[in-house]
């Protein structure tokens, strides 16, 4: 099976879009992209024009990488649209329109896969050469994969909490000795990591080792 990646950012529309292209932008994300198996999902872009777009949340699961998806995107919504002559045509003038106007979306995100214990920032922008959505990256940016960067990197992270919490319960510890088991699972586990059962069968016996209940008489 496929190592899943995990990958949070934003997007925001860069200059001078009408919303009646927004509108094609967002059937075509909102109907195409969510659809499939690797990911690509974000809020709808507000249909108003202004020359300061606000960013939309940015969410996705890649095979190992997200830059997958992103480099695969156009290719895939030709394929998906291409029997489906009324999302073609907005597609099709939706690339048009981002073409004659220099128009482009700027891609902001995180991933993390732990398969192959990826972790990267990246930022690049999708544009149009008329007939195709295009990806270039602008920056890339590895990190070592571990929870002191995992959660530098994701501000909105919960997974670490909801790793300690799951640990304590297989302790008698009060919960003033809390930070022992931060400490220790920092150091012993990965990210996205996030219960007792998702360790190795080593690691368990470590944790129990060192915290387990005492065994009952």
């Amino acid at each position: 099976m496929a190592n899943i990646s995990d990958a949070r950012g934003s997007m925001k529309l860069k200059g001078d879009w009408m919303p009646e292209l927004i509108e094609k932008l967002n059937t075509i994300s909102q109907t195409v992209w969510t659809s499939w198996h690797y990911d690509i999902s974000i809020d709808p872009f507000e249909t108003k024009k202004t020359k300061m777009h606000k960013p939309v949340s940015l969410c996705g699961s890649g095979r190992c990488i997200f830059e997958t998806n992103l480099n695969h995107a156009g290719q895939w919504t030709a394929e998906d649209i291409n029997e489906e002559p009324e999302l073609a045509a907005v597609y099709n003038t939706l690339l048009a329109g981002m073409h004659e106007k220099d128009l482009s979306i700027k891609v902001s995100y995180t991933n993390a896969e732990p398969g192959c214990m990826v972790l990267y920032r990246q930022t690049g922008v999708m544009s149009s050469d008329g007939t195709a959505l295009v990806y270039t990256i602008n920056s890339n940016k590895s990190y070592k994969y571990n929870w002191k960067n995992y959660l530098e990197l994701y501000d909105d992270c919960f997974e670490f909490e909801e790793l300690v919490e799951d640990l304590f319960d297989h302790t008698e510890l009060d919960i003033d000795q809390i930070d022992l088991i931060e400490q220790w699972a920092m150091k012993r586990t990965l990210p996205l990591c996030s219960e007792f059962n998702h360790m190795s069968d080593a690691t368990q016996a470590e944790f129990l080792e060192t915290f387990g209940k005492p065994a009952e008489a």
